[in-house]
């Protein structure tokens, strides 16, 4: 379901949930009634400090920051840096959410991305959620059947659940998605096909501080023990995304921690030049360099580097989504370039 301005797409990848309940849930008439199977997440809403160039130098070119690239990386009287407040969804492992579930090397390129939830034709997915901010937050999918309290987006229909508007800070919610045919690949599809999850309390605002993660469908059948599609040693996950601080929740917390002269900045601070004074569709304001063109939230080639073997089978999900399309659009397009590989691919 879309809703808002954000756009629709579909997207993937992390750890592999674990099977823990066999169970034959109450299944809507376009579901199929075979036995299904209940897939358990619990994940927690966290504020951490993120850093978009961890390598503290420009990975791509190789080199240390200079020119254009030094507007995004130092901090300055009125210049944030790469560092920045953002609230992340991320999984933890019991009921008390006092244990993190780490991260293997080969998923370290998810960046500032949630978990990954997994699930099979027929599953159904529940996720036990803690708002551990101070701001309410939700989790709203695409893709999957819901019932209304475990929609995650709250607007003008008359409804008054507590959490219409997000779950409140400290609180905890549980969100049931069943996962029926239309959810998962079509006859054309590869094995398995992707779908976006984010926060849709304040949709622009959420998704911009940072809470948004996807959802892998495999076909009936074809999920390993892991979760992975059978099909596939090896799956990567891209965000494509231009990141406005400027829209973030935590935009003067990032100013009164990160800036030398809080008081001196001017949050419209709108330059159409680039560090030489030439015409700059970003330019170099305060506000232009508040928008983050990310991987994974990561900029300049700091991501982890994805690595493949020879001979492995990978499947490459590649995403992108607009919080304020209405304006943004035009500039949240990428043209990803893979040179001298001939590469498969599906677009919806």
């Amino acid at each position: 379901m879309c809703k808002g301005t954000a756009d629709c797409g579909r997207i993937t990848g992390i750890t592999p949930t674990k099977r823990i309940v066999e169970a034959r849930p109450t299944i809507r008439p376009e579901l199929r009634s075979a036995p299904t199977s209940v897939l358990l997440d619990r994940c927690w809403v966290v504020v951490r400090t993120w850093n978009y160039t961890p390598l503290a130098a420009d990975g791509m070119m190789g080199m240390p920051f200079m020119g254009y690239a030094q507007l995004f990386s130092e901090r300055g009287p009125h210049r944030i840096g790469s560092t920045y407040r953002k609230a992340l969804y991320r999984e933890y492992t019991d009921e008390t959410f006092s244990k993190l579930k780490p991260r293997s090397a080969e998923w370290q390129h998810l960046g500032m991305l949630g978990p990954v939830l997994r699930a099979e034709v027929g599953d159904t997915i529940k996720v036990v959620f803690k708002n551990n901010t101070t701001h309410p937050f939700s989790m709203h999918p695409h893709g999957v059947f819901y019932a209304k309290d475990s929609e995650g987006a709250g607007y003008d229909d008359g409804a008054s659940s507590a959490d219409k508007s997000g779950v409140p800070p400290g609180k905890t919610h549980i969100y049931t998605w069943e996962v029926p045919e239309r959810a998962g690949p079509g006859p054309n599809d590869p094995s398995s096909i992707v779908w976006l999850y984010h926060s849709h309390a304040d949709e622009p605002k959420d998704v911009e501080s940072g809470l948004v993660g996807a959802i892998i469908i495999s076909r009936e059948g074809m999920a390993g023990p892991t979760g992975r599609p059978k099909d596939v040693d090896r799956e990567f996950v891209n965000l494509f995304m231009i990141v406005d601080e400027n829209t973030s929740w935590y935009l003067q917390h990032n100013i009164d921690t990160y800036t030398s002269d809080p008081k001196g900045v001017s949050k419209l601070e709108n330059s159409p030049s680039d560090h030489e004074g030439n015409f700059s569709l970003f330019g170099s304001g305060f506000a232009f360099v508040n928008f983050r063109s990310s991987i994974n939230g990561f900029m300049f080639g700091n991501m982890p580097m994805m690595t493949m073997k020879k001979g492995e089978r990978v499947r490459w999900y590649v995403v992108t989504i607009c919080a304020q399309c209405a304006w943004k659009i035009e500039l949240q397009i990428y043209v990803p370039d893979i040179e001298h590989r001939i590469v498969q691919y599906w677009h919806e």
